[in-house]
């Protein structure tokens, strides 16, 4: 018996008797009023419907699609697909991962993950069966990094922090830079008098103390304080491009 069988049997079991959704069965026949949640009969497939959508579709020969029509990344329709599992004739598992560094949904089957897409399909077995599509990954613009790195050179910055880091200190409030300006500060000399400021923003954080009041702290050491400033001039500078990597 394939996914299509047992869909099939279960319409024919749980079937609404009347109304709008006659002929159709609930989804789960113990909550037969939950009707956006069906499990409908077309004229080549069986379908469970989750409100407008057939998110999922089981032919006669054991074929199953998954196609969200984009709605997959709702956190409802994600949980639909995975409760589909007590029909197919294997374990499907759905969800937003990270992969390389950029959130993406994925399919995991047998130890393997693979991009999710609308439309993607398995045989009776659970092997994917349409194109695998490649992963896509966050990567930072090599060009745009380097002409930003040889900014804070050639301004001084970068020579001058470990001693701007031990002299920085202790802010009077929260900086006001915000990091889509900090680039133009870092690399122009004119700004030299700001970067003690700034680099105080990274350098301490404030937080309520037991004793009550908030406080400011250190927050790490001038390493981590360079990664953090390094982090927020770097935030735009990543592109999302796609690989060749279709399964890991």
């Amino acid at each position: 018996m394939n996914t299509y069988d047992r869909l099939n049997a279960h319409l024919t079991r749980h079937a609404y008797k009347r109304g709008a959704n006659k002929g159709d069965a609930p989804f789960d026949q113990s909550r037969r009023g939950r009707s956006h949640h069906r499990v409908v009969k077309r004229a080549d497939f069986m379908a469970i419907r989750f409100h407008s959508t057939d998110i999922v579709r089981a032919y006669p020969d054991g074929r199953v699609m998954i196609d969200c029509r984009g709605w997959v990344s709702n956190i409802t329709t994600m949980v639909a697909v995975r409760d589909a599992n007590k029909f197919l004739t294997f374990q499907l598992s759905i969800g937003s991962r990270s992969v390389m560094s950029h959130n993406q949904t994925v399919v995991m089957r047998m130890g393997k993950t693979f991009l999710y897409y609308d439309g993607i399909t398995f045989d009776n077995e659970g092997n994917i069966i349409t194109p695998l599509c490649p992963f896509e990954a966050r990567r930072i613009d090599k060009a745009e990094s380097k002409e930003f790195m040889d900014g804070i050179a050639a301004s001084g910055f970068k020579d001058t922090y470990k001693l701007l880091y031990n002299t920085a200190q202790q802010p009077e409030d929260i900086s006001t830079y915000f990091p889509r300006l900090i680039n133009d500060v870092l690399t122009d000399p004119e700004h030299a008098s700001d970067w003690p400021h700034l680099i105080a923003k990274y350098k301490y954080d404030k937080w309520w103390q037991s004793s009550g009041g908030w406080g400011w702290g250190e927050v790490g050491t001038a390493k981590t304080c360079w990664s953090r400033i390094m982090s927020a001039c770097k935030r735009n500078m990543y592109n999302i491009v796609r690989t060749e990597v279709v399964s890991i």
